[in-house]
């Protein structure tokens, strides 16, 4: 094997196990692109009737992948949004209510994790975190954003979506103006 190949497998090992930390699909797919294409690499030297299969197969997945992104691409409508257009696949109603009710500049407190929010509505967000997930923040955490959470004269716009957990439903208060 050349030596500049195998520097390679070992930048796309290197690469890769600096994404294994975090074990989901994301961390690992954007830790792994060298090793896709080396190991096709591999496949193209070494031909053998299994390796024409498993090109085949690469081949054929990633013409269905190609094709299930443009339609993706093409089914996005775009919303106006205070800083822009932005495609969406759904309706965002929450957007709408934030333009209504909410100036830009002002603090709202987006629960649970949607900093999306902040940045759609030209708004800012009143604690130190980017944003605060249920059942996955520490305690202390929670405790460390109460600070932009306590009363003082401003107003913080608390916003909230369905949460759905075991068998029930829990709504959370679309918008509300608590004194903060």
């Amino acid at each position: 094997m050349r030596p500049e190949i195998v520097l390679y497998w070992l930048c796309g090992w290197a690469l890769w196990l600096a994404e294994i930390h975090r074990k989901d699909i994301c961390h690992l797919v954007f830790g792994s692109p060298l090793l896709i294409i080396l190991c096709i690499y591999y496949l193209e030297q070494y031909r053998t009737k299994i390796a024409d299969l498993a090109l085949q197969v690469l081949a054929i997945s990633a013409a269905c992948l190609a094709g299930f992104n443009l339609f993706l691409v093409l089914s996005a409508r775009p919303l106006a949004a205070r800083v822009g257009s932005v495609a969406v696949f759904k309706n965002v109603p929450v957007l709408a209510l934030l333009d209504d009710k909410v100036a830009p500049g002002e603090e709202i407190f987006a629960y649970p994790y949607c900093p999306m929010y902040y940045f759609l509505s030209a708004t800012t967000n009143p604690t130190r975190y980017g944003a605060l997930v249920y059942n996955f923040d520490t305690p202390l955490s929670v405790r460390g954003s109460n600070p932009g959470l306590r009363p003082t004269p401003r107003k913080v716009r608390a916003v909230g979506h369905e949460l759905r957990s075991g068998g029930g439903r829990h709504y959370l208060p679309r918008i509300g103006t608590h004194a903060a």
